[in-house]
C-alpha cells in the first residue's frame, strides 16, 4: 500500500484520515466526508465508533 497526499476526491468519502503518531505507528483522526477537490477536505469525527471500527479492523 502506497502512502500519498493530497486532497480527496470522489469516492474518497468514507476512507481513513491517518496521522503518523509516536514512534511511528499510524493512527486513525477520522474519516473523509467532503472536499473541494483544490485545497480543502472535510473528515467526520470517529470518537463514537472507534469501538466498532477496532473490532472490524480485527476480523
Amino acid at each position: 500500500m502506497a502512502k500519498v497526499s493530497g486532497i480527496p476526491a470522489g469516492g474518497d468519502s468514507g476512507g481513513p484520515v491517518m496521522s503518523v503518531g509516536r514512534h511511528g505507528t499510524e493512527v486513525l483522526l477520522g474519516v473523509f466526508d467532503g472536499s473541494d477537490r483544490q485545497r480543502t477536505a472535510e473528515a467526520g469525527e470517529i470518537a463514537q465508533q472507534l469501538a466498532w471500527i477496532r473490532s472490524v479492523i480485527r476480523r
